[in-house]
C-alpha cells in the first residue's frame, strides 16, 4: 500500500494514479465509453511556503487532497502527481458531466484557499477521451498542456476539451 499512496496526503501517487488511468484507458476502449481527467496545479504555492514555512504549505496540500475526496465519486480517483499537481481520474464521464462537477470542485478549493489567507489559486485542464488511440502519457500530456495554457492566461481558471470521437 505504500508504494500506491503519497505519504503526505493519503491519496494515490503519481505511479498509483498512472496505473489507474492506464486501467481505465484499456476499459474505455474495449466499452467504447468516455472517461475524464482533470490536471491541476496550485497557483503560487511556493509563496505560502516562503512566506509562512513548509509545514503551512503541507497543511494546504492536505486540504485540497481532502476537499476533492469530499467532492468525487466513489469510482474517481485523485492523485498526487508531484509537489502541488493533482490529478483526478472520472471514469465513463463525459465532457458534459465533467463540466457540471468540476467548477464546483475549483469553487471548493477557491474559496478553502480565500477563508485561510493562503493567497493561492487552481489552474485546471480537463480532458475527456474517447474513441481514440493515445497512451497514457499522451493522455496526462495534453491535460498538463490544458492546465498551463490556464497558467499562461492569467492563472485560475478552467480549460476544458474533447478528445477523440
Amino acid at each position: 500500500m505504500l508504494s500506491r499512496i503519497d505519504p503526505l496526503t493519503g491519496i494515490a501517487n503519481g505511479k498509483y494514479f498512472i496505473e489507474l488511468v492506464n486501467s481505465e484507458l484499456i476499459r474505455s476502449n474495449k466499452n467504447n465509453l468516455p472517461f475524464t481527467i482533470a490536471y491541476m496545479d496550485l497557483d503560487d504555492l511556493k509563496t505560502v511556503n516562503d512566506r509562512f514555512g513548509h509545514n503551512e504549505g503541507d497543511i494546504v496540500l492536505l486540504t485540497v487532497a481532502s476537499i476533492i475526496r469530499n467532492n468525487i465519486g466513489t469510482i474517481d480517483t485523485v492523485g498526487r502527481l508531484g509537489g502541488d499537481e493533482f490529478a483526478i481520474l472520472f471514469p465513463g464521464m463525459g465532457a458534459e458531466k465533467s463540466q457540471g462537477i468540476i467548477p464546483k470542485i475549483h469553487k471548493s478549493l477557491l474559496d478553502a484557499m480565500l477563508e485561510n489567507k493562503w493567497g493561492i489559486t487552481l489552474s485546471m485542464g480537463v480532458g475527456t477521451f474517447k474513441g481514440a488511440n493515445f497512451s497514457v502519457e499522451e493522455i496526462l500530456r495534453l491535460t498538463e498542456s490544458l492546465m498551463y495554457s490556464v497558467k499562461n492566461a492569467g492563472k485560475s481558471g478552467i480549460k476544458y476539451e474533447v478528445f477523440g470521437n
